[in-house]
């Protein structure tokens, strides 16, 4: 018996032992923080949408007056129509970054998304594509050249491309096309 009370009292001393007195209490669990609001469509973005989402960096810009070439600007030059050519720096480093965030966090139809472009000037706007009989037509609501389309008609989009002009595709050229790459 008295080996059976010296044992019971050798491993209450353990179990006393053991325990730390002076290991801080365990501190609160730090409440999570609030989730923050999300903004999303109401659907998805069509395949045009997505396609156009990236950063594209500009290339040239050829300028139309009733089916002629009049100029062609590129990063560095400018080429008339007769073939002059001459220095010309100001879109150097030129392009826009067309995001799938919502502009101003509004669910809208066609719906707008946020654009950042670069170039001498900078600006933030939004962007949107609007379908039409024509083919698709894309909209850049900010002012920095040359990256500024007010509903032109995308004529080559791919992983890689975009090009859009502002005439009707098979008609006279008359205006802008401009050329980017990603």
């Amino acid at each position: 018996m008295k080996k059976l009370i010296l044992s019971a009292l050798a491993c209450i001393a353990i179990v006393i032992s053991s325990c730390n007195q002076n290991s801080p209490a365990p501190a609160p669990a730090t409440p999570a923080p609030a989730p923050t609001p999300t903004t999303t469509a109401t659907s998805s973005m069509t395949a045009t949408e997505t396609l156009l989402v990236g950063d594209w960096i500009f290339d040239k810009t050829e300028n139309y007056n009733s089916g002629n070439l009049l100029t062609t600007i590129t990063t560095s030059n400018s080429i008339s129509a007769n073939g002059t050519v001459a220095t010309y720096t100001f879109f150097a480093g030129a392009h826009m970054v067309l995001k799938s965030t919502i502009y101003n966090a509004t669910v809208s139809t066609p719906q707008l998304y946020n654009v950042d472009s670069y170039s001498q000037t900078s600006a933030s706007g939004l962007w949107r594509v609007t379908p039409s009989g024509s083919g698709d037509k894309l909209f850049l609501g900010f002012t920095s050249t040359p990256c500024v389309a007010n509903d032109a008609y995308i004529i080559t989009l791919n992983a890689t491309t975009l090009i859009y002009q502002v005439w009707i595709p098979g008609q006279i050229a008359n205006g802008n096309k401009v050329y980017f790459h990603k």
